[in-house]
């Protein structure tokens, strides 16, 4: 019989590649152990996934998350982030030992989805170039850059002709 709940442990590590929006293709499993790392299945503790504030996302989005373990054992399922970058995965739960992934999640950016103005051109006097150039960002519908993108941006005005070195540029 196994002892007291003392520590979380990932039996089932989750993927550890994913894209901003879309579902984890493996989905995380936690166990409840005792100190000596058997399981206890007499538990029901309330497991909570999370990403360590220091790497500024939110929770992930889980179908359920918390989730209650059943027997000791917690499956996560439709675990995912909106956020693009490198993240660590934690389960807490009351009274015992978080755990964390042995290797962290790199999630790259969805499918590009919008241009965005990172740096607004200066105005000017005509025929002189501006002195702050623009300079646009390709994004996924979340706001992540898209990178790499090979993306070719046109700038166009909408009432007066725009000459540039290059007016139709190369994402990169």
């Amino acid at each position: 019989v196994a002892g007291a709940a003392a520590k979380l442990a990932f039996t089932t590590q989750p993927s550890t590649t994913g894209i901003a929006g879309a579902a984890w293709a493996v989905q995380p499993v936690v166990k409840v152990q005792d100190a000596n790392g058997n399981t206890v299945t007499s538990s029901s503790a309330s497991i909570q996934l999370t990403f360590p504030p220091t790497q500024g996302s939110p929770t992930p989005t889980c179908t359920t998350n918390p989730v209650t373990s059943v027997s000791g054992i917690a499956t996560f399922s439709g675990c995912k982030t909106i956020f693009a970058g490198s993240f660590n995965l934690t389960a807490s739960s009351a009274g015992v030992t978080s755990a964390q992934v042995t290797t962290s999640i790199a999630v790259a950016s969805a499918a590009a989805n919008k241009l965005v103005f990172t740096t607004q051109p200066s105005g000017g006097s005509a025929g002189v170039a501006w002195a702050t150039q623009p300079q646009v960002t390709v994004q996924d519908m979340y706001g992540n850059t898209v990178n790499p993108s090979t993306a070719r941006i046109l700038l166009t005005p909408s009432s007066q002709t725009l000459t540039c070195t290059a007016n139709t540029a190369t994402a990169a």
